[in-house]
């Protein structure tokens, strides 16, 4: 499960009690805005976190089951960019390097950071709140994010998916999707809003099927991530 938590220090009884009633293995959340003093733990999961050391806002975290094999490498160096990044091992599909990311629109866009993520040899799936909106998604609108990022997937083999579930909620501006995820060497990835957590953006799951590419193995997600 992905989530935009806008403030998660305060949101922490709520999210696991989502985590417990979907039997979440593995969570990727945007937006703590927890800094480097702040203690946050989630019962039965190791917690991986980058948090920013001088401003407010953004910050990325990593969750998974403590009984999953993976390990919390060190993300590549981005100065458009905040993520933090997993690799799990996943039955039936081997490592899949996995990025909570959060695209601060204050920073201009950078498609060398985008070509980092993606220079891995395991496959890669990126989610969260890139801001980057464009129809070509099914955004209602476009922004300067979602043009560069669409010129970006256009010369590579990164794929964009996309819930068709709304994602942003705001009393200022009208509803729109913020939060997609981006994969490469995966494929038959769906991507859907089922859940309403207390945030601006919804919470954004990974459901449906996978399957590596390439391979014939195949991963079924039920429900939720």
């Amino acid at each position: 499960m992905a989530w935009s938590a806008f403030r998660l220090k305060e949101k922490r009884s709520e999210l696991i009690e989502v985590l417990e009633r979907y039997d979440i293995d593995i969570l990727l959340v945007s937006e703590t805005f927890l800094k480097p003093g702040h203690k946050f733990a989630l019962p039965g999961y190791s917690v991986c976190r980058v948090d920013r050391l001088r401003t407010k806002g953004g910050d990325t975290l990593n969750a998974m089951r403590s009984h999953l094999r993976h390990v919390y490498p060190e993300p590549p160096e981005m100065t458009s960019l905040e993520a933090a990044v997993a690799v799990v091992e996943v039955r039936a599909v081997g490592p899949i390097r996995v990025f909570s990311t959060y695209a601060p629109p204050s920073r201009p866009f950078s498609a060398d950071n985008y070509q980092s993520i993606f220079s891995y040899d395991e496959p890669t799936l990126v989610i969260g709140d890139l801001n980057a909106k464009h129809p070509f998604w099914g955004c209602r609108v476009s922004n300067g994010f979602g043009k560069h990022l669409l010129q970006f997937l256009n010369g590579c083999d990164v794929r964009v998916h996309a819930p068709e579930e709304t994602t942003y909620f705001s009393a200022n501006f009208r509803p729109d999707i913020l939060d997609i995820a981006l994969s490469r060497g995966l494929t038959s990835v769906r991507i859907s809003a089922p859940t309403s957590l207390t945030s601006l953006c919804r919470g954004v799951c990974s459901a449906g099927t996978w399957s590596k590419a390439s391979t014939s193995s195949r991963l079924t997600t039920t429900p939720y991530w």
